[in-house]
């Protein structure tokens, strides 16, 4: 009993050691070798895997060969699936989570997830999982356990709903996308600079208009400010720079001015609200 209850003082040790985000984020954070050579011979996956389960209320474990040996109870019961009705899908030359990813993200999660076992290296993916309820992203992570020669004994991790955050993402893009397409339609030349006076944005229309777009006009070492003072025809550029002056009021070289290489010019007026 005193060696089990040291045996999981060890394990909360050394997991809860490590950076809590090494466990929760798709960034590969890993040694030389691509290992936690730091777990050696110190614990087994099933312990880790309730260790983490404490800590982040969710863990996992897998045997060597990438069989689920542990899985929550609560999550047997949201995903309707035990393990070895899970491990049923390696008979059949799957990986054991075969049952539960979307199958537009079965087969990168299931290349990336062998490499892993082969190699030992950290997985860290993004996919949705089937649930009862349907499907829903989620962000997992595994780590390898390894013995004291270096052979991988088995695998624990957890994973993390982030299925309202990736709606939300996906709602905020269209959003977007809606707001670009009616910028688009405006009846006029819509163009946005950032506090420094570097123009970031024009829409169709101007671009239309100037005949490029302002992402097309970057130069090493030189200011995309001074792609649009191309534009201006040279009798009217200097007229220009007074009123720039006032709305950044810090001396910046524009450089010189050169002809636009369109051959007709047209009256242009321009208006600068600033963004607060």
């Amino acid at each position: 009993m005193a060696q089990r209850a040291r045996r999981r003082v060890e394990a909360a040790s050394l997991v809860a050691s490590w950076p809590l985000e090494a466990l929760v984020t798709e960034k590969e954070r890993s040694t030389s070798s691509g290992r936690c050579a730091a777990a050696a011979g110190k614990v087994d996956p099933i312990q880790a895997a309730k260790v983490v389960e404490e800590l982040f209320g969710n863990g996992w474990a897998f045997d060597a060969t990438g069989r689920w040996s542990y899985l929550p109870l609560f999550a047997q019961t949201t995903l309707g699936k035990t393990p070895d009705e899970l491990n049923a899908s390696v008979a059949e030359g799957d990986i054991s989570w075969k049952q539960l990813l979307h199958p537009d993200e079965y087969e990168a999660v299931a290349e990336k997830w062998r490499h892993c076992l082969r190699t030992g290296e950290m997985f860290n993916a993004e996919f949705r999982i089937r649930r009862k309820s349907g499907f829903a992203w989620a962000r997992s992570a595994a780590r390898a356990v390894f013995d004291e020669r270096g052979q991988i004994t088995g695998w624990y991790g957890t994973s993390i709903d982030i299925d309202v955050h990736r709606r939300t993402a996906a709602a905020l893009q269209e959003r977007e996308n809606s707001l670009s397409h009616l910028v688009d339609l405006v009846p006029c030349h819509l163009w946005r600079l950032n506090a420094d006076g570097e123009p970031t944005f024009m829409n169709k229309r101007m671009v239309d208009y100037v005949g490029w777009d302002i992402t097309a006009a970057d130069e090493p070492d030189k200011p995309r400010l001074d792609a649009i003072f191309d534009t201006i025809h040279p009798d009217d550029a200097d007229g220009v720079r007074p009123h720039l002056a006032k709305v950044w009021p810090r001396d910046r070289a524009l450089g010189d001015v050169i002809a636009c290489g369109a051959q007709t010019w047209s009256f242009a007026g321009s208006q600068f609200t600033p963004s607060r």
